[in-house]
């Protein structure tokens, strides 16, 4: 199970991350960002459990750094708890991860892909929330989402600097390969689908 919920996890990061062009710094580069973050942490911390026979809960801790290509870290902290129903044979039937995060950016740089360089730091830090529902073939449930609040400040050439504020929420398809963001970036509306 655990296997199966890392790749899905990634096939949504790479859905959302790798059909951007960078030709300048917008809020949709922010959000992704911050996507990959949680995903980051959520699968490096599935990575580290193992399946029982029998129905469980797990309270698991949080503590995953994403280093930014040209320099700087975004360290995600906090807490996870998974729910799985098995079966009497073993079998996987389903069930729920849920997570709250902290995402502290601190220098995170990296070129765009004209070659410019962008730099994150928190303004204080970024929040995410999220709920997964699990299939028993691994792969989300239609209720899974992540909720993003706080602000996180974006320098660049020419001068940029801004201060973004979040309040979206990202719901993901089952197949994990997709799904749509909407809320608030600064007070003006925002959505989209990836």
């Amino acid at each position: 199970m655990k296997r199966v919920l890392v790749l899905v996890s990634v096939a949504a990061l790479v859905a959302m991350v790798g059909c951007k062009k960078a030709v300048q710094l917008d809020n949709k580069d922010l959000v992704s960002f911050i996507f990959q973050a949680t995903m980051s942490g959520y699968s490096a911390t599935m990575s580290d459990t193992s399946q029982p026979k029998t129905d469980y809960t797990k309270h698991l801790s949080t503590d995953y750094t994403m280093v930014g290509p040209a320099g700087g870290n975004c360290h995600v902290l906090g807490d996870l708890t998974v729910t799985a129903n098995i079966d009497e044979h073993g079998n996987y039937l389903g069930g729920s991860a849920s997570f709250q995060y902290t995402q502290t950016w601190s220098g995170y740089a990296f070129e765009d892909s004209t070659g410019q360089k962008w730099t994150l730091n928190g303004a204080p830090d970024i929040s995410t929330v999220g709920l997964f529902t699990l299939r028993p073939d691994g792969t989300f449930g239609t209720a899974s989402s992540i909720d993003i609040s706080g602000a996180v400040r974006a320098t660049g050439p020419g001068g940029y600097d801004h201060t973004a504020n979040f309040l979206v929420t990202i719901n993901i398809d089952s197949n994990g390969r997709g799904g749509d963001v909407s809320g608030t970036i600064d007070g003006q509306s925002l959505y989209y689908t990836f």
